[in-house]
């Protein structure tokens, strides 16, 4: 879902918000990838240490390490975004956007902050995905990314068709 999310707002931004939305957009997207850091992190580290507790036969301590690291990733990430939320203003500045144009600056620290929130669950959702394939279980990661992306294009659009809640709304869309 991390990459089908800021694919679907792209379009909807495109045919919505039209050129500015776009350019709002492409400043803050490249975040996303960093955002997922601490979930490819945690998920590799936690797997890779499962899957040979379960090699050896020793579940109960796989199961305790799949938990510590689940906790883990919901503390850094609910940390990492406070941290960026408190910091959303330097932030976007450092990515190139000038207060001047305040208009702009708006909409680009909106669509930061909307997608920002979104740290936690892309990160659990990283977490969880990694775990899924040593369960074999492709059928609830496939549903799981259709219900996400489903949900994903239906607020963004009733964020720019009803609610219009700008660049705010696209990114707290994509969160949801």
């Amino acid at each position: 879902m991390s990459t089908i999310g800021p694919l679907v707002d792209g379009v909807v931004i495109a045919a919505f918000l039209g050129k500015r939305g776009i350019a709002e957009f492409g400043i803050i997207n490249p975040l996303l990838i960093t955002y997922s850091a601490l979930g490819a992190v945690f998920s590799t580290g936690a797997l890779t240490f499962c899957t040979r507790l379960i090699g050896k036969g020793q579940t109960d301590k796989a199961r305790n390490v799949f938990s510590i690291g689940f906790i883990w990733i919901v503390f850094f990430s609910a940390g990492l975004t406070a941290i960026l939320l408190c910091l959303s203003n330097p932030i976007v500045q450092l990515l190139g956007v000038s207060p001047a144009s305040e208009a702009f600056f708006r909409e680009s620290r909106g669509y930061f902050i909307g997608i920002t929130v979104s740290v936690p669950a892309i990160n659990l959702i990283l977490y969880l995905t990694s775990f899924m394939h040593v369960d074999n279980d492709r059928q609830r990661a496939l549903i799981a990314t259709v219900v996400l992306t489903v949900t994903d294009i239906a607020g963004d659009l009733l964020s720019a068709t009803v609610y219009h809640g700008g660049m705010l709304g696209m990114g707290l869309a994509t969160s949801v």
